[in-house]
């Protein structure tokens, strides 16, 4: 559902007794209700047409060839919300003929599955913020992408690394949700200053209101495209 109409048809499909599937492209299942929000449907409607969302990633699965066991660094405990004396086996590919030297074979999903409950729907028709949302799905057992994806790494399955490059950990105590576009390193989705590499917000997305990049050309909250800017066109100079 990229636009208001669409979104409208399948919201009122739902209401008539259809069981309706579709797509959005948000960060996690409780920013899903602010995008529905974001497209022109009520939060009445979107609290009573709405039964679950599930949003899941692809993340690069540990080459079984190389394979190897390693003591993860304080700092890498640290993004997993451990402690330094939590002492435990990371896994990694060293790279080989197998995996093109890349350590990684195959793909893994992790999900994260938000059931609406009757406590959540009050919350949705009442326009509770997503933090709300995210709270009251923790607190009715929720398993949140970075928690699916944790366990995956910890079995084994994929790495550290690659959890970050896809799901963004929490960090220092402050949860990162977005990437800075010109260093791609994690960013608060409210920054209007990138802390790693500087780079300012200097325009606002139109259709959502939220800060933006200049060298965005999509808006990562509402996923509306940018139109290009058109080159300064430069004067000749006469000598």
């Amino acid at each position: 559902m990229r636009d208001t109409e669409t979104a409208i048809i399948a919201h009122q499909a739902s209401m008539t007794g259809h069981l309706v599937f579709s797509t959005l492209h948000t960060n996690d299942a409780v920013s899903s209700v602010t995008r529905l929000k974001n497209l022109g449907i009520p939060t009445y409607l979107v609290a009573s047409a709405l039964n679950g969302i599930v949003a899941q990633r692809l993340l690069r699965k540990i080459c079984p060839q190389c394979k190897e066991a390693y003591t993860p660094t304080s700092d890498e405990l640290k993004r997993m919300g451990m402690s330094g004396s939590d002492i435990i086996q990371l896994y990694r590919g060293r790279g080989c003929k197998s995996c093109n030297g890349i350590g990684y074979a195959g793909r893994v999903g992790i999900f994260e599955v938000l059931a609406l409950s009757n406590k959540i729907r009050d919350m949705i028709a009442q326009d509770a913020s997503e933090q709300d949302l995210g709270k009251a799905a923790a607190e009715a057992g929720m398993t949140s992408l970075q928690t699916d994806g944790l366990k995956k790494v910890i079995e084994g399955i994929t790495t550290l690394e690659e959890l970050s490059r896809v799901v963004y950990l929490s960090r220092e105590d402050k949860v990162y949700e977005e990437v800075c576009p010109s260093c791609l390193q994690p960013i608060t989705p409210d920054s209007k200053e990138c802390p790693h590499c500087g780079s300012n917000s200097a325009e606002t997305c139109l259709s959502c209101g939220k800060a933006r990049q200049p060298s965005w050309i999509i808006c990562p909250y509402c996923a509306k495209m940018f139109e290009p800017k058109k080159p300064l066109r430069k004067s000749a100079s006469l000598s």
